[in-house]
């Protein structure tokens, strides 16, 4: 189903939520768009992103990888709208341990 919310009646309404439900709640793979302007594809688990998914975030990068409670948590890669990437280890949406940082105008 799909979810949409105005912010008043003489607003437009806005597409939020794309997907699968359980219960109320995202769950299973779906899209959710944020006011930010970051867009999340992926799967969800009781309301929050898990497993895997991808992230366009609104400055032009992309994160794609494992998710967990909500945040990145596990091994992902971040594509720089620059060009650089990481790919790594994440812990509670960092990078955290073993991971390599690849610069675009270096092409390494």
């Amino acid at each position: 189903g799909t979810l949409w919310k105005r912010k008043s009646e003489l607003t437009e309404w806005v597409r939020i939520y794309k997907g699968e439900w359980r219960r109320d709640k995202r769950h299973g793979k779906g899209v959710h768009w944020y006011p930010n302007g970051d867009i999340y594809e992926g799967y969800f688990e009781d309301g929050l992103r898990a497993a895997v998914g991808k992230v366009f975030l609104a400055n032009g990068d992309k994160i794609e990888g494992q998710w967990k409670w909500d945040t990145v948590e596990g091994w992902a890669t971040q594509y720089m709208a620059n060009g650089d990437r990481y790919e790594g280890h994440w812990h509670q949406g960092l990078k955290e341990g073993p991971g390599t940082y690849y610069y675009h105008e270096k092409k390494q």
